[in-house]
């Protein structure tokens, strides 16, 4: 009974500092934000009180810990157009600097749907905690479910080639990658990594492993954009070698700007190398 007294004092205390706002608000967060972020996790009971206090930044605020959740729920409420856009989506990723250019924003950039950024470590942990606030989906903005609206209607044309660049790419790096598919969400970059709706991110891997826990290998699944000059010049590539070079070459970058780690950093270099020079790596594995 003093535990739960002791809770709900702290957590009116607190929830009063942030009606209150200002500079003891904003220097709580900073100090304590993701000591809330591990209520979430450890105190199932208050998470939906909780999560009403976390700040994140988002790509219409780009300043850190200055969306609540209440408010990204409120807009994302607003948005009819389509099913997809009414949830809160978040990405999660190593920085805030490598969210806020991560391809996965593309389509949302385009469509005007807000996406918040998650940068620090422990948000890997939290997304798998908090899969609702106040009646509103959290959605991540990897794992490929928006499109935006009318995306899956456009570049109709040519679709049976197109499939069979995706069929060819996947020939050529084989076990490297689950499945390999045109991407419609794509608007500027080559390609990107489709996290599973389901499954553990590609940074929540590599926390379980830095931990020392066993995590079972699992290929990615990459998207590439037909309209990307790098994807066009694939499709005319009739040697096997520089095919599979320039293959490797697209799975390599979409896996570093998501944060992955290469299982061999000198060959991504070696390859490039290479095709820079214009010349295909003979034999190459």
């Amino acid at each position: 009974r003093i535990r739960a007294a002791v809770v709900r004092r702290g957590l009116d205390m607190i929830e009063k500092l942030a009606e209150e706002g200002g500079e003891p608000w904003d220097r709580f967060v900073r100090d304590f934000g993701n000591v809330l972020k591990e209520g979430i996790i450890e105190d199932p009971e208050h998470r939906e009180r909780i999560a009403g206090l976390l700040r994140f930044a988002s790509t219409e605020s780009p300043q850190p810990r200055s969306v609540a959740l209440g408010g990204a729920a409120e807009r994302a409420r607003e948005r009819v157009d389509t099913e997809e856009a009414g949830a809160i989506w978040y990405l999660v990723a190593d920085s805030l600097e490598q969210a806020r250019t991560s391809p996965h924003l593309e389509a949302f950039r385009a469509a005007g749907v807000e996406v918040l950024l998650l940068g620090d470590p422990i948000d890997a942990w939290l997304v798998n905690h908090l899969d609702e606030f106040d009646g509103v989906a959290l959605k991540s903005a990897a794992s490929g479910e928006f499109q935006g609206p009318g995306r899956g209607e456009e570049d109709t044309t040519d679709r049976e080639a197109e499939s069979e660049l995706a069929a060819r790419i996947s020939e050529a790096l084989g076990e490297r990658v689950g499945e390999v598919r045109v991407s419609r969400r794509l608007t500027e970059s080559a390609a990107c990594i489709a996290e599973p709706t389901d499954g553990m991110t590609l940074q929540m891997r590599r926390m379980l492993r830095q931990a020392g826990q066993e995590v079972p290998e699992a290929a990615p699944d990459l998207e590439v954009n037909p309209g990307h000059a790098l994807v066009r010049r694939l499709r005319g590539e009739d040697d096997p070698d520089r095919f599979r070079a320039l293959a490797e070459v697209l799975l390599d970058q979409a896996l570093l700007v998501q944060g992955g780690e290469l299982a061999d950093p000198a060959g991504f270099v070696r390859r490039v190398n290479r095709l820079l020079a214009g010349e295909a790596e003979p034999g190459a594995d």
